[in-house]
């Protein structure tokens, strides 16, 4: 099961963060952006209750995290050229 995680942070906090994140089981990817949202976490869980493990145990007690959005991905296309 696949997941986007999108993360709000302390400002000047990211590099700490993100560098945790990578550390995590399941973390495929980790973005550090502009915008709405501070870092964009790709997760792939083998199940609905590793996910929930994963982000309210593990992510969430990092330092520095305020607030985050999971998106479960239902649909994935790859490949695609722009």
């Amino acid at each position: 099961m696949e997941a986007v995680l999108l993360i709000n942070c302390i400002p000047g906090k990211e590099d700490e963060i993100s560098q945790k994140l990578r550390t995590l089981p399941w973390v495929k990817v980790v973005y550090l952006v502009y915008g709405t949202y501070d870092i964009v976490v790709v997760i792939d869980v083998p199940t609905r209750d590793d996910l929930r493990t994963l982000v309210t145990k593990h992510i969430r007690g990092i330092n520095g995290i305020l607030s985050t959005t999971t998106l479960l991905v239902y649909e994935k296309y790859e490949g695609l050229s722009l």
